[in-house]
């Protein structure tokens, strides 16, 4: 059998995370065999086996990627002329994106992955600390566009953007009409107005 590239091999790595993913939002994750998981992603067995042995490292790989593309998002994202965005123009990114979580069924996977990792303490670690990787990025973006605020007013401006999204997220996760731009309109208020002079 020949020898995959780097490159292949992290292509068909993420297609399996992402198969998973598809049978985790259509199915629930306990009720998703492995069995369905190859087929999803049209392997083998033992295709699969070689990357992932378990449902549990699957999630692992999944919740460890999502943290690099979403930190990845916060620290490197430009415009067409290469200029770093604001925090408020990568809040758009991720309000722009809901649609397409809601479609492609991350959305409905999101409380999933909660529940399972909130009763399997070394995925629940992991998944805090990519959570706390991702607030500390998104600290830094608001740092740079509000240099007035303290670290501490920061850091709370930060949880109630991830407070608003992950709420967000659940609307569409149980397929109900988000007021995205409602949400837009308050975000854009706490970001003008915080802290009230």
């Amino acid at each position: 059998m020949p020898r995959l590239s780097q490159q292949e091999f992290d292509t068909r790595r993420r297609e399996i995370i992402a198969a998973a993913g598809r049978c985790f939002a259509r199915k629930g994750i306990q009720a998703t065999t492995m069995r369905e998981i190859f087929a999803e992603a049209g392997m083998s067995a033992g295709a699969v086996y070689n990357y992932f042995k378990t449902k549990d490292e699957l999630i692992a790989a999944g919740i460890r990627d999502s943290a690099d593309e979403n930190i990845a998002a916060l620290r490197g994202a430009s415009d067409a002329a290469g200029r770093p965005l604001e925090f408020r123009e990568l809040i758009e990114r991720f309000l722009s994106d809901l649609d397409a979580s809601r479609r492609d069924g991350r959305a409905r996977s999101t409380p999933m992955i909660h529940a399972e990792v909130s009763v399997k303490p070394d995925l629940l670690k992991m998944f805090q600390e990519g959570r706390r990787q991702i607030r500390l990025a998104a600290r830094e973006k608001v740092l740079e566009s509000r240099p007035d605020l303290t670290e501490a007013q920061a850091a709370t401006l930060v949880d109630f953007v991830f407070l608003l999204y992950q709420g967000m997220v659940t609307e569409a996760a149980l397929d109900e009409v988000s007021n995205t731009d409602g949400m837009r309109a308050i975000i854009d208020l706490v970001l003008r107005r915080y802290p009230e002079p």
